[in-house]
């Protein structure tokens, strides 16, 4: 089977000599893994990072196999950032925050919000951090939790300590290290502290 889409670059390791497994989040299929041969050439490294924007084509024999990309960068964002510290901290975080979404599972929303955020930070938009916080909510909302109207988006790190505590329940596990360290370096621009969230709202 095949089908063509385009995708947000969340992961990429080694796999073999010259492969490497893409991990992406797509807009009509999800979050998806598959195989990219010659990934870890030097003509693709660059395009497949973390926060890049990918067109690309899946095949495989039967739709529960891991398959293979063929891809295409459609936008890099990800060499924008490397000498910038937060920005590229915030994106890395929101990569990794996407690899708690259900494997598969369409979620339209999430990924449009993603794309409009990742554009947002590299264009260092005034209001980015507040995006940023607006988006961890929708994407609890494809959790499962229902947190509308507990949530004053404009208290960054208000916002950043609900949805954490509700990532880090979800997930079972400690939070991804570069989500950890958004946390830690906003509160250093930030300069204040968020207040202790109530129990009731911890929970979906």
């Amino acid at each position: 089977m095949e089908w063509r889409d385009s995708g947000i670059v969340l992961s990429v390791r080694p796999h073999g000599e010259s492969s490497a497994l893409l991990e992406l989040l797509t807009r009509g299929h999800g979050r998806h893994m598959g195989l990219v041969r010659g990934g870890r050439s030097r003509r693709l490294r660059a395009s497949l990072q973390p926060g890049n924007s990918l067109d690309v084509v899946w095949r495989a024999r039967l739709e529960d196999h891991l398959g293979v990309w063929n891809v295409e960068l459609r936008e890099s964002r990800a060499a924008l950032l490397m000498s910038q510290e937060l920005s590229l901290t915030a994106m890395m975080s929101a990569a990794g925050v996407c690899r708690l979404l259900p494997e598969r599972d369409i979620c339209r929303a999430v990924y449009e919000g993603l794309g409009n955020l990742l554009d947002g930070i590299v264009a260092e938009d005034s209001d980015c951090w507040s995006r940023y916080v607006s988006w961890e909510l929708e994407l609890l909302r494809e959790l499962g939790y229902g947190l509308d109207g507990k949530v004053d988006v404009g208290d960054v790190l208000a916002g950043l300590h609900l949805s954490g505590e509700c990532l880090e329940k979800h997930g079972e596990s400690k939070l991804p290290r570069a989500r950890l360290r958004l946390g830690e370096l906003l509160r250093r621009r930030l300069g204040n502290s968020p207040e202790p969230v109530p129990e009731e709202i911890r929970s979906p």
